[in-house]
C-alpha cells in the first residue's frame, strides 16, 4: 500500500514544521495542508481567557493551547495541548449509533451541520437530523486553567437506539512534544485499555524523564462505566471502540486518548458527556530544560527503502540566572538509528534560547520498530538535562525469496550455548553476502523468536581474498588527497599481506565524467605509479559526478569469494538524476547491494548526511573526515575481516528432545530461510562429575588440558572446529600424563585460524562404561 508522508496543521512556526507531521495516519485533507493559506479554513472559531486558547473548526475538529500559560516561564507561552493547534483535525468527538462509529461529517450531511457558535467563553457546533441531534462545545471555565468538553445526544427517532459519545484527544503538550500518561501516578509505556472506574487520576506531562514540562489533568465527570484507551494516533484513522478487544497493544509512540461510554437511548430521551481539561503548574525545574523536533513516525514512499536522513533542532532554554555551557551530548540510540549532533559544546545565555542542529540517519529495518532515543547534555560536573522521543519505523519491503543460506552447520556440542555457522548467498549474482548485522537475521527455535542472540564473523575459515577499488575524485580541491592516497597505499597494503589477505586493487578517477578506469592489479608499485599518474584539475563548480563513478566501479570482475570492497574519496556532493547523469542514488545502491559491494567514504563532513550517508550506510560502510590523517584512515581501512561466513550464538531453553532452529535473513530487499534440527539426549548420571580442566581461556597459541583418568584405563581428547571437523586428537591410557598441551597446530603440523574450537573427552573404563564430556575453548591472535 501506498503510504506518503501527510500534515494535517495549516500554521506553525518555522522551527515546529520539521517535527509538526502525521505520516500515513492524518486525515487526508487537502485544504489542511501546511502549504494551504489561512483562506483554506473555513467557519473557525477562535476563543481565549489570556491563559487558554480553544479552537473549533466546522465538523467539530477542535484544538487547545496557551496563550501565556500558567508559570511565569517563556517556556508555557504559546505552546500547543493538542497537536496543530490552531488548525489540526485530529481531535473531534465522535459518535456510535447501533454499534457503528461516525463523525459528525459522517453522520450529517454539510447542510445538516451548523457553523461553531461563540458565545462568550464557549464555542459550540450543532447537527441534526430526524434521526437525531447533536451538540459538541468547548466551554473555558471560570478558573482560567480550565476547559470542558461537553457533548449531548438526543434520539429524535420513533425507535430506541444504542449510543456513544466520546473523544478523540491527540495531545501535543509543550513545543514540538506529543504527550506521555502518567495513570495513577505511574507512567504508561504500554498502550492501554481500562475504565474510568479504574482511573483514579490521568495526567499527561510534555516529559517523562527530569523536568517534566507542561502537564494536564483529565477528569472524566461521569458515573455510568465508561471506556479509556491509551492507544496510538494510528489507530484513530479506523478507531471502533468495539474491536478493541481484538487490538495488538504496543509500546506508546504517538499517544491519543480515546473516551466513550454506551447508553440505550428511548425517543426524546439524551444522554450527556464531559471531560474536564486543566492545566498542571508545569515542571521545568532544570538547569537547561531541551525540546527536541524528532518526528514520531517516519513511513515508506512508494516502496522506496531506507536511509532516511534528516536535520532535527535542539531547542536549549537555560532556566538559570546564569550562563551554562554544554560539554558534552551523549545519548542512547537504538542501533539502526545515527544520531550526530552538529556540535557537542553550545553555550546559552541566562533567561534564554540556543539551537543546535542533530542530524539523524535510519538504517534499513525488517521489521516495524518503536526507537526509544535519549539525548542528555552534560555540563562540567552534570547533567544538566535529559530528553526523550519515541519514533515508529516500518518494516522495508522485502521479498520471501532471492536468498540462499549455504555452507551452514549448527553445533550443539556445548548446550545450552547453541552455535550455528552459516554464509548467505544472492540467487541471482552468486555473491556472498559480507555485511550481515543483526537486524538482518531473525532466530526462532521451535517457532518461537528469540531476541537474544550475537552475530559476528566466522573466522574458522581464515582470512583470504579482498578485491578493493579506489573510485578517486581528481578535480581541482584534490590535490592534496590524491598525494595522500599515492603516500599511503604501500603500507595500506602491507597491513593486508599481514593479514593473510589476497588483495586486488583497482581505480576509477572521475570529474563531471569518468576520466579513467584501471582493472584489478596485486602488484602495489604498479597501483602506486597509477595514483602517481593522476592530477587534480578542473571541477570548481560543485557537484561532481560519484554516482556514475560508483556504478562504474561496481561492474569490475571482481572474484567470487573475495570481500568486495569501494574506497570513495571526494570533497563535493554528486549530481544524480540531472544533465551529467541518468542515475538515482537509489539505482546506485541498489547495484552495489546486489553486487555485495561494501562502500566506504572518505569525504567532505558538510556532505556526509545529505549525500555520503545515503549510499555508505545501506551497504554497510563507514565515513572517514577528507581532512583527517590519511595515514590513520588508511590504517583503519586495511583491518579488514573478508570471510563470507557468520557464526551466531544464542541460549536455548530447551533440555531434552527434538528441536529445530529456523533462520531467517532480510537483506536489501531480498530474503531466505533455512531449517536446522538437533536432539538432545538425557545427560548422563555422572555428567556433573567434570575430570576435565584447561588453561588459559581464551589462548594464544598454547592451551594445556587436565585430565582426571581415575577408574578410567584409556581415552581421547579430541579437538574438533565449529563444523564439528575433527581438528587434533591425542590418546590417553592409565600411564599417560594428566595434562596435555595443545599449540593450536592440526593434524599436519599447520598452525589453525583464529576462532572458537571444541575440545571433548571421551573417557572409557574397565568394565567399557564411557564418559563424554565437551568444552568450549577460543583461540585469539
Amino acid at each position: 500500500m501506498q503510504k506518503l508522508y501527510l500534515t494535517i496543521c495549516l500554521l506553525i512556526i518555522p522551527l515546529m514544521l520539521i517535527a509538526q507531521y502525521k505520516s500515513e495516519y492524518d486525515i487526508k485533507e487537502n485544504s489542511l495542508q501546511k502549504s494551504a493559506g489561512v483562506s483554506a479554513v473555513q467557519n473557525s472559531q477562535i476563543i481565549s481567557n489570556g491563559v487558554l486558547e480553544a479552537t473549533m473548526l466546522e465538523g467539530g475538529y477542535f484544538t487547545l493551547g496557551t496563550a501565556t500559560g500558567l508559570s511565569e516561564s517563556v517556556l508555557d507561552n504559546n505552546c500547543d495541548i493538542t497537536y496543530g493547534h490552531p488548525y489540526a483535525k485530529t481531535s473531534y468527538p465522535f459518535y456510535s449509533i447501533d454499534a457503528q462509529m461516525y463523525k459528525l461529517e459522517d453522520l450529517f450531511s454539510w447542510d445538516e451541520i451548523n457553523s461553531p457558535i461563540i458565545n462568550g467563553d464557549t464555542i459550540t457546533i450543532a447537527a441534526s437530523n430526524s434521526m437525531i441531534d447533536i451538540r459538541f462545545s468547548l466551554v473555558l471555565q471560570e478558573n482560567g486553567q480550565s476547559v470542558k468538553l461537553v457533548t449531548s445526544v438526543t434520539n429524535l427517532d420513533t425507535l430506541e437506539h444504542s449510543v456513544s459519545a466520546g473523544f478523540i484527544f491527540d495531545p501535543a503538550l509543550g513545543k514540538w512534544g506529543d504527550g506521555y500518561a502518567k495513570l495513577n501516578n505511574e507512567f504508561i509505556g504500554e498502550e492501554l485499555l481500562t475504565s474510568t472506574d479504574q482511573v483514579s487520576n490521568l495526567e499527561l506531562w510534555e516529559r517523562r524523564t527530569g523536568a517534566q514540562g507542561m502537564g494536564l489533568n483529565i477528569d472524566f465527570q461521569e458515573d455510568d462505566p465508561a471506556q479509556v484507551c491509551l492507544l496510538n494516533w494510528s489507530f484513530a484513522k479506523d478507531f471502533n471502540p468495539y474491536l478493541l478487544a481484538n487490538y495488538e497493544l504496543i509500546s506508546l509512540y504517538d499517544l491519543t486518548l480515546f473516551y466513550n461510554a454506551d447508553s440505550l437511548l428511548q425517543p426524546g430521551e439524551s444522554l450527556e458527556r464531559e471531560v474536564n481539561f486543566t492545566l498542571l503548574q508545569p515542571d521545568f525545574n532544570t538547569p537547561l530544560f531541551t525540546r527536541w523536533d524528532m518526528v514520531q513516525a517516519i513511513t515508506i514512499n512508494d516502496g522506496i527503502i531506507f536511509p532516511n536522513s534528516m536535520t532535527t533542532t535542539l531547542e536549549v532554554f537555560n532556566t538559570t540566572e546564569t550562563d551554562q555551557t554544554v560539554m558534552n551530548i551523549g545519548s542512547e540510540i537504538p542501533s539502526y538509528i545515527r544520531v550526530t549532533p552538529a556540535a557537542q559544546h553550545l553555550t546559552i545565555p541566562a533567561n534564554s534560547y540556543n539551537y543546535l542542529r542533530v542530524y539523524t540517519t535510519t538504517k534499513i529495518v525488517y521489521e516495524n520498530k518503536i526507537a526509544d532515543m535519549a539525548l542528555w547534555l552534560d555540563g562540567d560536573t552534570e547533567t544538566l538535562d535529559i530528553v526523550n522521543r519515541s519514533m515508529f519505523i516500518p518494516q522495508t519491503p522485502v521479498s520471501d525469496e532471492g536468498l540462499t543460506i549455504v555452507d551452514d552447520s549448527i553445533a550443539t556440542f556445548n548446550h545450552p550455548d547453541i552455535d550455528v555457522v552459516f554464509s548467505v548467498e544472492n540467487d541471482e549474482t552468486g555473491v556472498r553476502i559480507r555485511n550481515l548485522t543483526e537486524e538482518n537475521v531473525f532466530l526462532y527455535e521451535n517457532g518461537v523468536r528469540i531476541e537474544e542472540f550475537e552475530l559476528s564473523k566466522y573466522t574458522g575459515d581464515g582470512i583470504n581474498e579482498a578485491d578493493i577499488v579506489f573510485v578517486l575524485d581528481v578535480t581541482g580541491s584534490m590535490g592534496n588527497e590524491i598525494d595522500g592516497v599515492k603516500e599511503n597505499i604501500r603500507d595500506f597494503a602491507s597491513n593486508l599481506e599481514l593479514q593473510g589477505i589476497d588483495y586486488r586493487l583497482g581505480l576509477v578517477t572521475f570529474l563531471d565524467v569518468i576520466e579513467n578506469t584501471y582493472s584489478f592489479t596485486n602488484d602495489v608499485e604498479a597501483f602506486r605509479d597509477l595514483i602517481a599518474q593522476q592530477y587534480a584539475h578542473g571541477g570548481g563548480d560543485g557537484p561532481e559526478n560519484s554516482l556514475d563513478a560508483l556504478s562504474e566501479a561496481a561492474e569490475f570482475e571482481f572474484r567470487p569469494q573475495a570481500k568486495r570492497t569501494i574506497v570513495w574519496i571526494t570533497d563535493a556532493d554528486f549530481h544524480e538524476s540531472d544533465g551529467v547523469t541518468q542515475l538515482s542514488t537509489n539505482e546506485v545502491v541498489n547495484k552495489l547491494l546486489q553486487n555485495g559491494i561494501v562502500v566506504h567514504c572518505i569525504g567532505n563532513e558538510s556532505f556526509r548526511l545529505s549525500e555520503y550517508d545515503k549510499i555508505i550506510i545501506p551497504t554497510g560502510g563507514d565515513y572517514y573526515n577528507i581532512y583527517g590523517d590519511f595515514e590513520d584512515i588508511f590504517l583503519e581501512l586495511s583491518n579488514m575481516e573478508s570471510g563470507d561466513r557468520f557464526i551466531l550464538e544464542y541460549s536455548s531453553a530447551n533440555n531434552m528432545g527434538e528441536y529445530s532452529v529456523d533462520i531467517q535473513i532480510r537483506y536489501a530487499g531480498l530474503g531466505g530461510n533455512k531449517t536446522f534440527t538437533y536432539m538432545l539426549q538425557p545427560p548422563e548420571a555422572n555428567k556433573n562429575d567434570k575430570r576435565l580442566d584447561f588453561f588459559p581461556n581464551p589462548f594464544n597459541p598454547t592451551i594445556t588440558f587436565n585430565v582426571d583418568l581415575q577408574n578410567y584405563r584409556s581415552g581421547t581428547i579430541s579437538i574438533y572446529n565449529i563444523l564439528g571437523q575433527l581438528v587434533k586428537e591425542y590418546h590417553l591410557n592409565s600411564l599417560s600424563s594428566n595434562a596435555v598441551t595443545w599449540n593450536a597446530v592440526n593434524e599436519f603440523g599447520q598452525l589453525v585460524s583464529t576462532g572458537f574450537y571444541l575440545v571433548q573427552l571421551s573417557l572409557l573404563d574397565s568394565k567399557n562404561n564411557s564418559y563424554t564430556e565437551t568444552a568450549k575453548i577460543l583461540y585469539l591472535k
